[in-house]
């Protein structure tokens, strides 16, 4: 799940953040959070389909959340917002690019998690699938269930736990949509692994839960070792 949180206040995103890290504590959902102090930073890189939910700050300098979330509901209907505000006088505004939302500022965190529990009725905290074509055979997979990727006589190997779908896609087609995952990570050209299913980090090779290895980009390993360094950090601070 990706999340964006859209406010020129530091300290109301650094609330925000520590709200959402808590939340999740408990709850065994991949989660990415990317933060943004103004409405146009947040446009610049904005496309359909990267966010799931966006906590929109309405008081900005410049473009104002209002006029940011118009933009935002014209490139992806499907994103879901929650405003947030100092004053309640947007809240039916709020209905015309259909937000999730309304957080009044200074919010609890028990307000903070009815917006979220409203979220989870309405789209659910599903894992991820990865939807592809192996041996004629249409196949949904869960991320979590990727151990790594890579290539086998031309073709995408996708390896699970103990079997390996073949598929026609390309590396780069699945890679793309997998690097969207927090938990995955390019440990070399043609090589994609899932963190979570790093069991060992050896001198020039991840291994693997399942016994397998992968190999790391020899120039780069200190730099591949470091980011997964980062991911299981992360992961540990928020069973805290």
């Amino acid at each position: 799940m990706k999340i964006a949180i859209v406010d020129d206040m530091h300290r109301d995103r650094i609330c925000m953040v520590s709200y959402i890290k808590k939340y999740f504590s408990t709850r065994n959902v991949p989660y990415e959070i990317v933060e943004f102090s103004s409405g146009e930073e947040f446009l610049d890189q904005f496309v359909k389909d990267d966010y799931d939910l966006i906590f929109l700050d309405i008081y900005m300098k410049q473009k104002d959340g209002m006029e940011t979330a118009r933009e935002i509901y014209q490139k992806d209907p499907n994103v879901s917002i929650v405003f947030q505000s100092t004053s309640d006088e947007f809240g039916v505004a709020s209905y015309a690019v259909h937000a999730l939302y309304y957080l009044l500022k200074p919010y609890s965190e028990e307000e903070f998690i009815q917006a979220m529990d409203k979220y989870q009725q309405q789209k659910g905290f599903e894992e991820p699938v990865l939807d592809f074509v192996s041996e004629r055979a249409e196949i949904q997979l869960e991320y979590h269930n990727i151990y790594f990727l890579d290539t086998i006589k031309r073709k995408t190997a996708i390896h699970t736990k103990d079997y390996v779908f073949l598929t026609s896609s390309t590396f780069s087609e699945i890679s793309d949509i997998l690097l969207k995952d927090r938990r995955f990570l390019m440990c070399r050209r043609g090589v994609l692994v899932n963190m979570e299913a790093i069991e060992k980090v050896e001198s020039e090779m991840f291994r693997l839960k399942n016994g397998e290895r992968v190999p790391l980009h020899l120039r780069n390993k200190s730099k591949i070792k470091q980011e997964y360094l980062s991911f299981m950090t992360e992961r540990m601070h928020l069973q805290e």
